[in-house]
């Protein structure tokens, strides 16, 4: 599963615990962030918007998580 829109410590707590609850894998936590909602409202793609962005590192590493088990 992928955590998204993680605001705090206790809103990732509440994730993993859902998760082990369940017996599912998290494949990654994607955090909120404002660029995300920036980028949506200009109709740009948020790696080019803003490409340091958080939530941007956290899906690259995502994706690279992905390519290597494939």
């Amino acid at each position: 599963m992928v955590a998204n829109k993680i605001r705090t410590a206790r809103d990732a707590e509440s994730v993993r615990e859902f998760a082990d609850r369940h017996a599912l894998d998290i494949a990654a936590t994607i955090p909120f962030d404002g660029a995300v909602v920036e980028a949506d409202q200009d109709g740009v793609a948020l790696i080019d918007h803003w490409p340091d962005a958080p939530s941007v590192a956290a899906i690259q590493q995502l994706a690279d998580r992905l390519l290597a088990a494939a």
